[in-house]
C-alpha cells in the first residue's frame, strides 16, 4: 500500500482554495470519490488524515477548504 496525499490549489468564489487528495497509489483502474468537508473553522490536519484513511480502504478522497 503507497498512500499518496498531494495538495490542490483550486479557484473558488472568495478567492484560491487549497485541499489536500489522497489515494492508494497502488490501486489501478477507477476508484470511488469522497468529498471530505471540514467544520465552519475550515481544514485542519484531522480532514487530512481522515482523507489518507479513506485512502486506505481503496477510495479517493479530498479533503476540501
Amino acid at each position: 500500500m503507497a498512500i499518496v496525499r498531494r495538495t490542490l490549489v483550486y479557484d473558488g468564489p472568495g478567492g484560491p482554495f487549497e485541499g489536500v487528495a489522497a489515494w492508494d497509489e497502488a490501486v489501478e483502474g477507477h476508484r470511488p470519490c469522497v468529498l471530505v468537508l471540514p467544520n465552519v473553522l475550515g481544514q485542519k490536519e484531522a480532514d487530512n488524515l481522515k482523507a489518507e484513511a479513506l485512502a486506505e480502504l481503496g477510495y479517493v478522497a479530498l479533503a476540501a477548504d
